[in-house]
């Protein structure tokens, strides 16, 4: 990762933890499986990175650090298997981000 990437790696870790924060504090509500609503929590939100080597701890940083959020990394390599429901959840998160 040169200089220039590490900028932008550190600006892009900055705004996840700005607007992990913006939802938690907004009081957003979202739905649960038996069709109840709960206000948003830090464990509902995941973060998917595409590279984890050299971005995680970047992220590390900015977010348990930096933004005082509570954080858990996992490394998965392989996730074929659910990718079509993680791709079906993530959908979903970004048109409910976006409403």
């Amino acid at each position: 990762v040169n200089l220039k990437e590490l900028d932008k790696i550190e600006l892009e870790a900055v705004f996840v933890a700005n607007k992990i924060n913006e939802i938690i504090n907004s009081g957003t509500l979202i739905k649960c499986k038996d069709e109840s609503y709960k206000k948003v929590e830090y464990r509902d939100i995941v973060i998917l990175l595409r590279s984890t080597k050299a971005v995680a701890p970047i992220f590390e940083r900015e977010l348990i650090s930096n933004a005082d959020i509570t954080a858990y990394l996992k490394n998965i390599s392989n996730y074929d298997a659910n990718k079509t429901q993680i791709l079906k959840n993530i959908n979903g998160i970004f048109k409910w981000v976006d409403e």
